[in-house]
């Protein structure tokens, strides 16, 4: 006599395991942002304390955090208003940060000793800080990768657009737009750097060509002694009007090895520039 038996399906053929420790080498598993950012953050936080500035920047990422994390749990949904507050609070920190890069009075014998490490690492026959030099050079190295990708990109647009639309137009820039603080978002210092890649687009369509551009700029934000460049990424329609294509502005600083702030910009780039195009061919 035989019985039926319910047969029973695996629904995972996957055999468990269980979970592994860490790795060695810790750095295999980082962008390698961290440790120089936390280095920066110890020099900026005294500057800040000396500065009066700190217990306001500590209130202000406190009430932002706190803001971030009700949304994420559902406490409550972020409306324009608390958006606008948001920015307002945003560009609080940015010039907290930067009224702490001025030249401050040393009070005690750490801070000048500090003080003058800073002045003795100008290099002579520039006049710039190392701290200063090294994050323009990745500034530099990174709105040049910026530039070939663009070119990159404008020569795809050409092979295939120009075939069905003989009046499209393109071609790469490197003049700097006149970017607002308000659209910005953070107090810039267009003295000590300012550097632009930008993609110019256009239907000549028997009128006077209108361009569409998409580009990325980059800004020294605050002292050149605190080493810390911005780079922003922003569309400008043909009107004039110009809207930000990154979640937030890319971040130079002079800690961070210049191969580790390369691959966190290349996928920031790639996703400006994404946003940027699909802006661009819904207004062309």
């Amino acid at each position: 006599m035989t019985t039926n038996r319910p047969t029973h399906r695996r629904r995972n053929s996957k055999v468990w395991e269980p979970i592994k420790d860490l790795p060695q080498d810790l750095s295999a598993i980082t962008d390698g942002e961290l440790a120089p950012l936390r280095l920066f953050w110890e020099d900026l936080r005294k500057d800040l304390d000396h500065a009066g500035h700190l217990e306001q920047f500590s209130a202000e990422l406190a009430r932002e955090w706190a803001i971030e994390t009700g949304q994420i749990e559902g406490i409550y949904h972020i409306d324009r208003g608390v958006t606008a507050t948001l920015m307002v609070q945003k560009r609080a920190l940015f010039q907290a940060t930067k009224a702490a890069g001025e030249v401050l009075p040393a009070q005690t014998v750490d801070e000048a000793i500090s003080s003058v490490k800073r002045v003795l690492a100008v290099d002579p026959c520039t006049s710039e800080s190392r701290i200063w030099l090294r994050s323009k050079e990745t500034a530099d190295y990174l709105l040049k990768i910026a530039a070939a990708r663009l070119e990159q990109v404008r020569e795809t647009l050409d092979q295939e657009i120009k075939v069905v639309r003989p009046d499209f137009s393109s071609a790469t820039s490197d003049t700097p737009f006149n970017f607002r603080t308000q659209e910005l978002g953070f107090t810039v210092s267009r003295e000590a750097y300012e550097k632009a890649a930008s993609l110019l687009l256009g239907l000549r369509n028997g009128a006077p060509l209108k361009e569409h551009a998409i580009t990325i700029q980059a800004f020294a934000i605050g002292s050149k002694f605190r080493g810390l460049i911005g780079i922003v990424a922003f569309y400008v329609a043909a009107t004039g009007d110009s809207q930000p294509v990154a979640e937030e502005p890319f971040q130079v600083n002079s800690a961070e090895l210049p191969e580790n702030t390369e691959r966190r910009f290349l996928p920031w780039l790639e996703r400006s520039l994404a946003r940027a195009l699909t802006l661009c061919r819904q207004s062309l």
